[in-house]
């Protein structure tokens, strides 16, 4: 299934999923597209800093924790 993220950020993000030894399943991706879609950023922007902060996965509130500094 193709979503539009771009292939780079992808594999990027791959990579920090495997060193952290997250599982690469069809549950983790839809509950990852649906925090995606929940924040209303680009999808992009969002799969970026998921790499930049090292995150395996991703969580729409986490955009709020940082905008306040946390």
């Amino acid at each position: 299934m193709k979503y539009g993220f771009a292939c780079k950020i992808v594999d990027d993000w791959l990579k920090v999923r495997k060193n952290k030894k997250a599982t690469n399943t069809k549950t983790a991706l839809d509950g990852f597209i649906k925090e995606v879609e929940k924040s209303g950023k680009d999808k992009n922007e969002i799969l970026k800093i998921c790499v930049e902060k090292s995150w395996s996965g991703f969580n729409a509130s986490w955009l709020d924790n940082m905008s306040n500094g946390e």
